[in-house]
C-alpha cells in the first residue's frame, strides 16, 4: 500500500513539474527572458529549414520553408488522418511570419495565417501575438 502510494505521488510531481516548464501564455513566456525574432533572424532561421510541432487541436505537422518563399508539409490529424499542406511564406519588417496557401484534408481548403516567433534558451516558440501577454504559445522545433 505505501509503495503504491509513493509510486502516485512521484507521478504526480513528474507530472507537475512538467507542466511547471511548460509556457501557457505569452507573458508567461517573456517573463522567462524570451525574445522575440527579428525579421533578419527569422528570414535566416526558417529559409531551408523544416519545422515541427503540434497544433492547438492536437494535428502534429512537419514543413519545409523553402529559400524561394514557398512551404509544403505534411500533417496528422487530431482523428489521425493523413494530409498535407503547401503555399507561399514571407516575413513582414515587424517580424511577423504570414503563410498564404492551402491546406488539404477531406478536400483543399485555404490556410492563410500570421504568427510571431520567440526563442527561449534553444527552444522556438510561436505567438498570434508579440505583446499580448494573455495569447497563447506553442513550441516548435526547427532545423536546417
Amino acid at each position: 500500500m505505501k509503495f503504491r502510494l509513493l509510486a502516485v505521488t512521484v507521478v504526480v510531481a513528474g507530472l507537475a513539474s512538467a507542466n511547471a516548464l511548460a509556457q501557457a501564455n505569452l507573458g508567461e513566456l517573456l517573463d522567462m527572458g524570451a525574445k522575440k525574432l527579428s525579421k533578419e533572424e527569422l528570414v535566416a532561421l526558417l529559409s531551408g529549414a523544416n519545422m515541427s510541432g503540434e497544433t492547438r487541436d492536437g494535428a502534429v505537422y512537419d514543413v519545409t520553408y523553402k529559400p524561394n518563399g514557398t512551404y509544403s508539409g505534411s500533417f496528422l490529424s487530431p482523428q489521425k488522418r493523413n494530409g498535407t499542406q503547401y503555399g507561399t511564406w514571407t516575413v513582414d519588417d515587424g517580424g511577423k511570419v504570414c503563410i498564404d496557401g492551402s491546406i488539404r484534408l477531406y478536400e483543399v481548403q485555404p490556410q492563410k495565417n500570421c504568427l510571431f516567433y520567440f526563442k527561449s534558451a534553444d527552444q522556438y516558440y510561436i505567438s498570434t501575438a508579440d505583446s499580448d501577454r494573455a495569447a497563447f504559445v506553442l513550441k516548435r522545433t526547427i532545423k536546417k
